[in-house]
Order: structure tokens, then C-alpha cells, then sequence
């Protein structure tokens, strides 16, 4: 899940069929693979982040609802967080910098973040402080301890 500080750049994105076979959650890094459509990010390939998950639990236990509009695998998200990003009806991706708050499912939570520090992307589109060898993508803001397991960072796209 993701918290968006102010309202930036968004734009609605496909999903994958990869994504769409195995879900995703909000704050999940996405590459651009066709017309609008996207797929999880490399280190060296990213176009933005998802706003809204799909099909998976998050840490609070609360599902994301999906339905089949028109029998066309076109699902509306029900969001209980992201209301005020405006991503009620379709597959969201921020395409702008920004502060945000990411929760334990989007970054690695094996590892112990300092401010200031540069965040980079593994290879499944997660945050990390393990330098890749591309640009890095966010700087840490707040670390998880301050606040309540939330990593908060100033995306720089």
C-alpha cells in the first residue's frame, strides 16, 4: 500500500497479464511493455508506481476487491486507503516525484534504512538500499521505526 502526499501526475495504465496473474500491491514499481500496459520494473527499466493493488492481502488484513465489468478482465478496484488519489475506476500509476509512504510489502524489510540514504529497485520492482548499479529511484524520508513501519520517501523520477 501507498500513502501519496499531494496529488501529482497519475495516469491510467493496463496491467500485464503477469501482473494480472499474480497481483500486486499499491507502491509496486512498473515498467512500460505496450500501448499504456505495464509490467513489474528492473532496476534499469521504470516508467512509475501503482497507486492501487490487486488480488493480494495487505499487512492489515484487509483484501482488495476486484469485479469483471464487461467480461473483458476489466476490474475496478475497491480501495479502503488511496480514495483521495482518485484511482477508484482504474489502474493508477504515479508518473511524478513526490513524498510518499510505502508500507512492508513494497520495500525489502530485511534490511535497516538511514536517512538520506538512496533507494533502488531489485529485480521484482521493490524498494532497497542495495545499490543495483542504475540510478536510484527515492531517497529515504523517514525511516520505518518513526513511523510505524511505513517507509517514507521523496520518489525522484
Amino acid at each position: 500500500m501507498v500513502k501519496m502526499f499531494f496529488k501529482g501526475w497519475r495516469m491510467p495504465v493496463k496491467a500485464g497479464p503477469v501482473l494480472m496473474q499474480t497481483g500486486w500491491y499499491g507502491g509496486q514499481w512498473v515498467r512500460f511493455v505496450g500501448d499504456l500496459t505495464v509490467e513489474k520494473a528492473t532496476p534499469s527499466s521504470v516508467a512509475g508506481l501503482l497507486l492501487n493493488g490487486y488480488k493480494l492481502e495487505d499487512y492489515d488484513g484487509k483484501p482488495y476487491h476486484y469485479i469483471d465489468l464487461d467480461g473483458q478482465k476489466t476490474f475496478v478496484p475497491y480501495q479502503y486507503e488511496n480514495k483521495s488519489v482518485m484511482a477508484l475506476s482504474k489502474v493508477t500509476m504515479a508518473t511524478d516525484d513526490g513524498l510518499y509512504d510505502f508500507n512492508r510489502n513494497v520495500y525489502d524489510t530485511s534490511l535497516i534504512y538511514a536517512y538520506n540514504e538512496f533507494l533502488y529497485l531489485n529485480a521484482d520492482g521493490i524498494l532497497t538500499n542495495v545499490d543495483s548499479g542504475s540510478s536510484y529511484v527515492a531517497v529515504v524520508a523517514g525511516i520505518p521505526d518513526d513511523n510505524n513501519g511505513w517507509l517514507r520517501v521523496l520518489v525522484r523520477m
